[in-house]
């Protein structure tokens, strides 16, 4: 009989329990595609059109919020060229007013932008959520026997928060800064043509370590929600069998390899 401890190898020369395990998400970790392409975000268009109501109201804040925060600027421009530069009270009043105005209209788009892309998000990520459980049950076991129910568990738990996240709150704010970007751009072209191609110039200097500094992140990300699904996957069994765990006296073995998990 072969002696069942924490080593690699077992008393009969046979790579041990843990040893399999350890081989097993290896190789589901090298399994799992490392894609760049955003293509496949297109899957989530269906479920998006479930809420069509809620896509057309952030899309519309999105745009309002946008043109807000573009005409913030020019309502300060409006008070230093026809408030402070003509120096009456009441011009300045005027044009304290009008800046007033659209920090209010701006803080209410933001505030409806905010409400309704979050919205938006939990609803395209609950359906998600059960759509995906759904799959998984008409499964064949063999998956399973392959795949630790903790690590699937995992999946649809972590990876589909970094959704929820992609959906409520990412695709969002990176609409919002291209919109921003190209409003300003167009905005300043008009006012300043020289201040305008110095910062044409300037963006790729700017962008560049932004592009390398996202790569090194994302890389990061994939790798410690691997960690993590492997970490729940193996509580999860060690739990589920948490008797025979303390028969041997495995308590400080199962929590030592949790902690490195």
């Amino acid at each position: 009989m072969s002696d069942v401890n924490a080593g690699d190898i077992s008393a009969e020369g046979r790579p041990s329990a843990g040893a399999e395990l350890v081989q097993n998400l290896a190789e589901a970790a090298n399994r799992r595609p490392r894609r760049k392409d955003i293509r496949p975000l297109a899957h989530l268009l269906p479920f998006v059109r479930r809420h069509v109501g809620d896509a057309l109201a952030a899309a519309f804040f999105l745009l309002f919020s946008t043109a807000a925060t573009l005409g913030l600027t020019a309502a300060f421009k409006g008070v230093i060229d026809k408030g402070f530069a003509r120096g009456s009270g009441d011009a300045v009043n005027s044009a304290f007013i009008g800046l007033g105005a659209v920090a209010l209209v701006l803080a209410i788009a933001t505030a409806m932008r905010f409400f309704f892309v979050t919205r938006l998000g939990e609803r395209v990520v609950a359906d998600l959520r059960r759509a995906l459980y759904g799959h998984t049950l008409t499964l064949d076991p063999a998956f399973f026997l392959k795949t630790r129910t903790g690590e699937v568990l995992s999946r649809m738990t972590t990876d589909i928060t970094i959704i929820e996240q992609l959906v409520g709150a990412s695709a969002s704010i990176a609409l919002r800064n291209t919109l921003s970007l190209i409003g300003g751009l167009g905005y300043m072209a008009v006012v300043s043509p020289k201040l305008a191609g110095f910062i044409v110039l300037m963006v790729p200097v700017i962008l560049a370590p932004m592009f390398l500094l996202g790569r090194n992140v994302r890389k990061l990300s994939v790798t410690a929600q691997d960690k993590f699904a492997d970490a729940v996957g193996y509580a999860g069994e060690s739990l589920d069998a948490l008797d025979t765990v303390q028969a041997f006296g495995r308590e400080a073995a199962a929590d030592s390899r949790f902690g490195g998990a």
